[in-house]
């Protein structure tokens, strides 16, 4: 089991084709989508104590200059491009690109060795954001109007953050802590695969729309994706912060972008929403060997 958890790569890479080749079996995971999620939060947060969270809140400089990150620096960037793709793919991609952040960055920073107490923050602020956030970009970048419930938001950042938090602090005043905790990382990793072939298996026939752009939105996308990784791990003043400031505003809240696209718009427009989400699984394998392997090795020395 160590074997699994020191190769996330094999795991993410395993993943990814299982979800293309076998959409079906993938398929039969999409229902259960959410409590893998929950299952996530809480390996992922059952060591954060309550203090370090609070900590994080009351200092919100850095916070604040990572969500803006994560909600304004990639439809920026996509607005230099307007002119070379459809007004549906370039609204497709201000909606990928302002969502918010994804819930994932809790059990991934801890995996990489970040913070996962920081990251729980910033995705919980990123989604509560999101209903005001997303609505506003889409508006003044791409003229289209479109509205988020924010009260069924609410519930869904209750169910899949705050409920497993809440439920991993129980546990963690319990003799149950040392036994999860130790087999957290393993257990985390088989979660997160089984996630991943859910999450593939239901964009992969979408991907197959247009061959050409999709290979066009995927280069655009890593490149997008890369920048955006530099900016938050430039972001941070330590390792572990500089970790979870890095995976914060590439991995994203991906089932949102495209229940919007599908839900208000069609099928073309969530096509960018979709290989994002491909794009950023595709790249965990190499981040992870810079996250782990390069800076683990201090290789790369931080400025304090």
């Amino acid at each position: 089991m160590q074997g699994l958890k020191n190769n996330i790569s094999v795991v993410v890479f395993a993943g990814l084709i299982l979800g293309f080749t076998l959409p079906t079996f993938g398929r039969l995971i999409t229902p259960i989508l959410q409590p893998l999620l929950m299952m996530l939060t809480f390996l992922g947060t059952i060591d954060i104590k309550i203090d370090n969270v609070i900590a994080d809140i009351k200092k919100p400089g850095k916070t604040l200059l990572a969500l803006f990150i994560i909600h304004l620096a990639g439809p920026m960037m996509i607005l230099f491009l307007r002119d070379f793709f459809s007004d549906e793919i370039f609204l497709g991609l201000i909606i990928a690109t302002s969502v918010s952040s994804g819930i994932a960055i809790i059990i991934l920073s801890k995996l990489f060795g970040g913070n996962p107490a920081k990251a729980l923050v910033l995705t919980t602020i990123s989604n509560f954001a999101a209903p005001l956030t997303i609505p506003i970009l889409v508006l003044i970048l791409a003229q289209t109007q479109i509205t988020i419930d924010p009260i069924q938001m609410s519930v869904t950042i209750i169910k899949l953050i705050l409920i497993p938090f809440a439920i991993a602090q129980i546990v963690a005043k319990t003799s149950w802590k040392h036994q999860i905790t130790q087999r957290s990382g393993e257990l985390s990793l088989i979660v997160l695969f089984f996630l991943i072939i859910g999450v593939i298996a239901s964009v992969r026939d979408l991907l197959l729309i247009n061959i050409i752009l999709t290979f066009k939105l995927a280069i655009v996308l890593t490149i997008l994706s890369v920048v955006l990784f530099i900016l938050g791990y430039l972001l941070g003043s330590n390792k572990a912060s500089k970790i979870t400031y890095a995976i914060s505003p590439v991995y994203r809240n991906f089932a949102l972008a495209t229940v919007l696209a599908l839900t208000l718009f069609n099928p073309t427009v969530a096509i960018p929403s979709v290989i994002f989400t491909v794009v950023v699984h595709v790249l965990i394998i190499p981040f992870q060997w810079f996250l782990t392997k390069i800076l683990m090795d201090g290789k790369i020395r931080f400025i304090k």
